[in-house]
């Protein structure tokens, strides 16, 4: 099973990303498996040569989604289906999908929920504040959405927070921006 696939994802090498560096037959199997077959007047389109494909996995990084990725690597991508070329990345273990969590600051927890919000443990996860999410009033305002509370422990993606309340990531990010002062981890 793979992960949802979205402009906004972020894909990064694994330790295991020199193996196609070393396998000239997995850069021809990837050059295939990601050209989408006829490109602009319906010709055929060209299948990308050894070096792109090592180019084009050299430059995923932490931090940059799949559209800021494309915009970057636009001059290579002519004729390749990129959601593809993400999947044979994670089929091959080259790629893995960076994650998104959620946790609310025991600032804006206040004392009614910090005790529950510090005991998530995210030690050593990658932190990013986004946007401004500083707290806008003195009094807590997590109690007004309990049922994103519970999902901003740190222990949630955001793939399974929208899966499981069956919204979209920009609904999920506006009704915790609403919760609180929210910290977003990358792991």
């Amino acid at each position: 099973m793979l992960d949802i696939f979205t402009a906004g994802a972020v894909y990064a090498q694994t330790p295991d990303i020199g193996v196609i560096f070393a396998d000239e037959g997995m850069q021809r199997e990837c050059a295939r498996y990601v050209a989408t077959g006829s490109g602009v007047g319906g010709e055929q389109t060209k299948v990308l040569s050894n070096d792109d494909v090592l180019r084009l996995f050299a430059s995923t990084r932490h931090g940059l989604t799949v559209r800021a990725w494309c915009e970057e690597n636009a001059a290579i991508l002519d004729g390749v289906d990129v959601r593809r070329f993400m999947t044979f990345g994670v089929i091959k273990g080259l790629l893995y999908r960076v994650h998104k969590y959620a946790v609310a600051s025991t600032a804006a927890a206040g004392d009614g929920n910090a005790d529950k919000i510090a005991a998530a443990g995210v030690a050593g996860m990658k932190e990013q504040r986004i946007g401004d999410e500083t707290p806008t009033a003195a009094v807590p305002k997590l109690e007004k959405d309990a049922e994103m509370v519970r999902y901003m422990d740190g222990m949630h993606s955001f793939d399974e927070i929208c899966t499981a309340l069956g919204i979209s990531e920009k609904t999920v990010m506006a009704r915790m921006r609403e919760a609180g002062d929210v910290m977003y981890i990358y792991r």
